[in-house]
Order: C-alpha cells, then structure tokens, then sequence
C-alpha cells in the first residue's frame, strides 16, 4: 500500500484524496509541529522532529486523542508539551450502562499555539540567519561590471 501524502498532516479530512477544500488552513505539518516543539522547550530541531513524529503518528488526522493510548513514559512529553501551551486536555464524563459513572480524559493539540510557535521560530531563525544573498548577488556579476569607467 502507497504510503498516504498527507499522513505528516493533522486537522483535515482523512480521505484517500486528501483534506477536504479549504480545510488546508487548520491543518497542522509536521515541520510546523517540529519547530513549535523546538521554539517552545529549547529541544535540538533534530530531537523535537522526532517527538512531532511520534505526536502525529498518535493523533492522524485528529485533533483528539484518548489518554489511554499513551505509555508513562510518552505522558511525560505530554504533559510537557501542555505546560508549554501545543496542548491541553479534556475529560468527558459518561454513564455507565449500570449507572456507574465514567470519566474520559483526552489529549487534544492546540493547532492555533503550534502555528503561532512556530510561525515565530520561523521568524527567529530568519533573524538569527546571516543575509548570504546579498554577497552571493555580487559574485554572478561579470568582471566587466566591476571596471569602472574613466569619464573624460
């Protein structure tokens, strides 16, 4: 089975066509995770791509997960990545068959800090960056540009 395009997405549709028209605007990638984990706790980009990698794989095409999927060790990134804003979490309560009572908790990422992190990271290292263009602009020019003209 092809692997989907869309898999290093979350918030869309999870059709085999892709997100549905428009949805594209709340979809959130896995490089936008990547520099929101980096921006956000100080992680190499290189360890939070990794962490993004796995939030995506648990969430799909979700916005919510349940709490139950999460090993103790993965609820510690977690609970990091809430403190840090890129989620939070929800409880639902349910009656039971037998009038028992049933909580839920849920995971649920905050697409709107993630864009916001990582649209400033983004920012950042644009700032941080040396402008190399500017030096490379010179080097195309032709040596008969740098000859200057004896005006007479």
């Amino acid at each position: 089975m092809p692997p989907n395009p869309h898999a290093a997405e979350v918030g869309g549709d999870a059709s085999p066509e892709g997100p549905a028209p428009g949805a594209g605007a709340d979809l959130v990638t896995l490089e936008e995770l990547a520099l929101a984990i980096s921006n956000s706790t100080g992680l190499a980009h290189e360890e939070a791509a990794v962490d993004a990698n796995f939030i995506m794989d648990l969430f799909g095409f979700d916005e919510r997960i349940i709490d139950n999927v999460l090993e103790r060790e993965d609820r510690q990134l977690f609970y990091l990545l809430e403190e840090e804003g890129l989620l939070s979490t929800e409880r639902e309560m349910t009656t039971l068959y037998d009038d028992r009572d049933w909580m839920t908790h849920y995971w649920i990422l905050r697409k709107d800090a993630i864009k916001r992190r990582s649209e400033q990271a983004r920012k950042e290292m644009h700032l941080a960056k040396p402008d190399h263009e500017a030096e490379d602009l010179y080097k195309t020019l032709p040596d008969e540009a740098w000859r200057v003209a004896a005006f007479s």
